[in-house]
């Protein structure tokens, strides 16, 4: 074999060896190439999710925020009102308990809750004046039905003049709880907001402790 031959034939093995480095890194790189994009996507997809999810807490949270002033400015007039009760210790604060149930029926009248429920069921504060009312409200663009309802007060009854000290316990706070549904008509939706409080009347304080 000459010079000539030799040196084509190591010629072709070089050739032959670059060509299989060559596709085998064009291998390579592909799979890398789709692990990355994969990655990329996956952390993509994740990034969008938060966006998504902090933008809807966003929302939430100003429409909550909506909510709660709107129940305040509510809370603000029915305070006024309950600030304007007369202070009547006689009738309003506890007394000593009857002894029997016929003297016990005599006593109707009960302590400033009572009170302030009375003046709520006839004087008009944001156009309501039933025991639980409905009112449509905007927030945030969007109709809801604002729902106030005054609760029950502890009734006086025959088991309570057993108290200690024998008297009779007059409950002083209204409780009123609100409900915020948005508004579909046809359909009953569930509770998106909800609060509950109860207001005592400045003239409770004058009570006897």
């Amino acid at each position: 074999m000459d010079r000539h031959q030799i040196n084509r034939i190591t010629f072709m093995k070089l050739k032959f060896s670059q060509g299989a480095n060559i596709n085998s890194q064009q291998g390579f790189s592909m799979l890398e190439t789709m692990a990355a994009a994969l990655v990329s996507l996956v952390f993509m997809s994740l990034g969008a999710n938060l966006v998504l999810a902090a933008n809807l807490h966003k929302v939430v949270a100003k429409r909550n925020v909506a909510m709660s002033n709107y129940i305040q400015s509510d809370i603000d007039a029915i305070k006024y009102q309950a600030n304007s009760i007369a202070k009547d210790i006689t009738n309003r604060c506890p007394s000593t308990a009857p002894t029997n149930a016929a003297a016990a029926a005599v006593l109707v009248q009960g302590g400033y809750g009572d009170a302030l429920k009375d003046k709520l069921l006839t004087t008009a504060i944001t156009g309501n004046t039933a025991q639980s009312s409905t009112t449509t409200v905007k927030i945030l663009n969007q109709d809801y039905e604002m729902t106030r309802t005054l609760e029950p007060i502890r009734a006086i009854t025959i088991a309570a003049l057993t108290a200690p000290n024998n008297i009779v316990p007059k409950p002083h706070s209204l409780p009123i709880s609100y409900e915020f549904r948005r508004k579909e008509p046809g359909k009953i939706m569930a509770i998106e907001y909800q609060m509950y409080i109860e207001i005592t009347p400045n003239a409770a304080l004058e009570c006897p402790a």
